[in-house]
């Protein structure tokens, strides 16, 4: 669903006054914790430009969520700014820039991260959420929730909520274990 689908869908679930951009907003905050809890598949972002003072930051690419930096196939290990006696390759991110020691010269740099939410807009209305299609629900009872407590009706509140519940414990099962395929031994030789 699109955010304009996603907003209609609250307002038959709930009537409300609210503009366009209030429950956008709302959609947004949700956004931002599901995408913090939710394992969903990392980005990846080449750096082409070899032998640069700090290779800015995708836009949709937080600090905290990098996983990964490779170069040529090596791995650099992400470090605290301040650590004294880094190990031997190693790389550290300051105001939005992801700085390499050694710095490569010639290979492509590949980046690994956990993405930013897609930020969603009332003017936007044709745009969708990030998270997978089965669980727009979630926008929408939390939404619908959130305006139902405003409106200080507990009884639309607690429906809403339920839904709202019972939807985030199928996408924590489902999206935690998504990608997540193992091997299993079933016969000893």
């Amino acid at each position: 669903m699109n955010v304009g689908e996603l907003i209609e869908r609250v307002r038959l679930e709930i009537f409300n006054d609210l503009t366009d951009a209030e429950i956008v907003g709302r959609f947004n905050e949700l956004s931002r914790r599901l995408f913090r809890s939710f394992p969903l598949p990392n980005k990846e972002h080449i750096f082409v430009t070899a032998a640069t003072n700090g290779y800015v930051l995708p836009a949709d690419c937080p600090e905290d969520r990098i996983q990964l930096v490779t170069v040529g196939g090596m791995s650099y290990t992400k470090i605290s700014p301040n650590l004294q006696g880094p190990p031997n390759f190693y790389a550290k991110m300051i105001g939005g820039k992801l700085y390499l020691e050694p710095n490569p010269i010639q290979s492509e740099v590949v980046l690994l991260y956990r993405q930013r939410p897609p930020a969603l807009s009332a003017g936007r209305l044709a745009d969708t959420p990030g998270l997978p299609e089965d669980y727009h629900g979630l926008y929408i009872y939390d939404a619908a929730a959130w305006i139902a407590g405003l409106q200080k009706d507990v009884d639309m509140l607690n429906n809403f909520r339920a839904e709202f519940i019972s939807l985030l414990q199928d996408a924590q099962r489902d999206i935690k274990t998504m990608g997540i395929r193992r091997v299993k031994e079933t016969t000893l030789w």
